[in-house]
């Protein structure tokens, strides 16, 4: 009787445990609410611990197993395309058929969400009118709630390349992803007419595209980012294609 009694005891506290454990890993997750796209100006902003985290002291280590072995972070594969939109026509950009923006901003940068299908026709037609290359792809591989950076480019005194930053929170039903994305280039400044020629060049960086905002991706969709058309038509017009891809939980 009384081994009974303690078996029922030792499954209950097992149960309130686990419950525990669940609330307070998702208490600090908020979801997005309202717009589909929210400008981040101050880039992605800090990560705060959960309350699992706050109030669980790390000598706890079984618990922090326990934790890890029931609630996994799910992977997801986020890929970005920089695409030089110079020649990117309005009827070219109808054509793509992408529907309306869900966001615009002051400045004229655009934002739509298409599913995947969509945006591959896209980069595919891209590739072959030869008026947009493709100038970077690059690709992160993280987790729910585990937040990534990459750079690709020049390193040294002056970097000059594209950096990639991302925040990915995954439900049932679609991606909350915080993103910045940042690509500069190295300019070299021409020496003036009374200096001879072979004379040091000053080199500086110049930003040629910023971006951070939180974008809410339902499955298979990703976001297509326009900037506003220049009045300098030698400036490069950076489009961005954003894909988040979460690989189908595997068949035991």
């Amino acid at each position: 009787m009384r081994l009974k009694r303690t078996i029922k005891a030792a499954a209950l506290l097992a149960v309130l445990v686990l419950i525990g454990i669940w609330v307070l890993n998702h208490f600090n997750s908020p979801e997005l609410k309202g717009p589909a796209v929210i400008a981040l100006p101050n880039g992605i902003p800090a990560q705060k611990a959960s309350l699992f985290e706050r109030l669980v002291p790390f000598s706890w280590s079984w618990l922090w197993r326990l934790k890890d072995s029931i609630f996994k972070h799910e992977t997801i594969l986020l890929e970005t395309v920089g695409i030089d939109g110079r020649g990117l026509s309005k009827e070219m950009l109808a054509d793509l058929s992408l529907g309306n923006t869900v966001f615009t901003d002051t400045n004229g940068l655009k934002i739509w969400i298409a599913n995947d299908i969509k945006l591959n026709e896209a980069l595919n037609r891209f590739v072959r009118s030869g008026r947009t290359p493709i100038l970077f792809r690059p690709r992160i591989q993280t987790a729910d709630g585990v937040q990534a950076q990459l750079y690709a480019g020049m390193s040294g005194p002056v970097a000059a390349g594209v950096s990639v930053g991302a925040l990915p929170r995954i439900r049932r039903d679609f991606t909350d992803l915080s993103a910045t994305i940042t690509v500069t280039e190295a300019v070299t400044n021409p020496p003036a007419a009374t200096e001879e020629l072979n004379a040091n060049k000053i080199a500086s960086v110049r930003t040629n595209f910023a971006f951070s905002a939180r974008i809410q991706l339902p499955k298979g969709t990703g976001a297509f980012v326009l900037p506003a058309e220049s009045d300098d038509k030698n400036k490069q017009r950076l489009c961005i294609i954003i894909t988040a891809q979460v690989p189908a939980p595997r068949r035991r």
